[in-house]
């Protein structure tokens, strides 16, 4: 006999299409039904995927079925083996089929009738989906299928139906990545080489160059204008404005789309000139995937930041180049604070226009010729933890100094502490 699905108009949830599949002493006949459970208030859940994998159980025949003999006889009994395949993973959105086989294996014909019912692991309260009813003869098997099974978040859905439970997982097919970048490097001074770059304004600068490709996705190019670094041994150097001025360079808004080609422009001071160690995009908004991409510190654009500092004065830095050197006033000398980064990384643009020097008559703003310096403070980007930032100031030759430090608009927290 063909039955047809009940609904439960007050039940939880689910609206579950089914095809049914009677078969009877070899013979098969396939009705194609639309059944819906009843919609929950508390569930919006929608139910699908796909892979096909078979898993078998066998329930106890439930307390409920009818009891029924051959020929109309009050002889015998109805017992039903429920059989489900089921797939063991599908993706986020992916349509699948759910097929429950009912086989009735006692020597009577009855009724079967069990609700499916739906959750997932991480609850313990089950939604009603379907009630399943089906009138079998003895001998007789029934398939329920449902074709069109779809869910919208990653989890693991479980079933059952009487005694018979199942489940499988539904992945999270959301991309981990934003986008796959390729990228070569070139260290270069102005002018023409491999690129045709502006000179530098500096001498002894040169430009450390990154030749983006994003391979899948767009590139967000004001992303990587604001927040994406050229990583060495122990800085993070921002990207130069420059980069706008040179052919295929990015620019501060607007995006690189897959396949193109975007010029990063470093400005990469004599000193410190150490190796460069990867791209990193750990402070960008779009997650970047790619070959050497640096991705996990320093995360932030102002970290907290431990710092240790000392200060000494004289009329000729060592480590300033004479010809900046000489830019004190009469009756000034310079006072250089050497910074050494012990926890977190610092970010330059708040020494450069947040820090101050205290004496007992002034608070001395930093001087610009310190990007001059050897391991001089830039406007932008970081020094990493475990290396060393020198700061110039220039002070009148008779003031004391007292101590240095930030003004209160300062971006990061910072624990300063002074060496001597």
């Amino acid at each position: 006999m063909v039955s047809t699905p009940n609904s439960d108009t007050n039940s939880r949830e689910h609206l579950l299409r089914r095809r049914r599949i009677l078969t009877t002493g070899g013979i098969g006949l396939t009705t194609a039904l639309a059944g819906c459970a009843g919609e929950t208030d508390d569930s919006d859940d929608d139910t699908g995927v796909t892979n096909d994998t078979t898993d078998d159980t066998e329930s106890d025949p439930p307390s409920d079925m009818d009891d029924r003999g051959d020929g109309g006889d009050d002889t015998g009994t109805a017992t039903f083996e429920i059989t489900v395949e089921h797939p063991d993973e599908v993706e986020v959105g992916e349509t699948h089929e759910l097929t429950i086989t009912v086989r009735n294996t006692g020597d009577a014909a009855g009724e079967f009738e069990e609700r499916l019912e739906i959750s997932t692991l991480s609850t313990d309260e089950w939604d009603n989906a379907d009630m399943v009813t089906l009138e079998l003869d003895s001998g007789e098997r029934e398939e329920v299928v449902y074709p069109e099974l779809e869910f919208s978040e990653p989890w693991t859905v479980q079933f059952r139906l009487g005694d018979t439970r199942w489940q499988y997982d539904i992945a999270d097919t959301k991309p981990e990545y934003d986008v796959t970048v390729e990228y070569s490097t070139e260290i270069q001074a102005g002018g023409t080489g491999t690129y045709d770059l502006p000179e530098q304004l500096y001498d002894g600068w040169e430009w450390l160059v990154i030749e983006l490709v994003p391979t899948e996705g767009d590139l967000n190019m004001e992303d990587v204008w604001f927040r994406g670094f050229a990583e060495t041994e122990e800085r993070l150097y921002a990207v130069n404005h420059d980069s706008s001025d040179v052919s295929n360079g990015i620019e501060s808004r607007g995006g690189l789309r897959e396949g193109g080609t975007g010029i990063v422009l470093h400005s990469y001071p004599p000193s410190p000139k150490s190796e460069f160690m990867g791209w990193n995009t750990s402070i960008m908004d779009q997650s970047v995937n790619g070959e050497n991409i640096i991705s996990s510190d320093p995360g932030e654009l102002y970290p907290p930041v431990s710092l240790e500092y000392s200060i000494s004065t004289t009329s000729n830095p060592e480590n300033l180049p004479a010809e900046y050197a000489d830019r004190r006033g009469d009756n000034e000398v310079w006072a250089v604070v050497s910074v050494d980064v012990t926890e977190g990384y610092l970010n330059m643009e708040d020494v450069w226009f947040r820090s101050q020097l205290t004496t007992d008559s002034r608070r001395h703003e930093l001087s610009h010729d310190s990007q001059h310096a050897t391991r001089g403070v830039l406007s932008r980007g970081m020094v990493k933890p475990g290396n060393t930032a020198q700061a110039l100031y220039t002070i009148g030759e008779g003031e004391t100094i007292e101590e240095w430090g930030y003004t209160e608009d300062a971006r990061q927290s910072v624990n300063v502490t002074r060496k001597d």
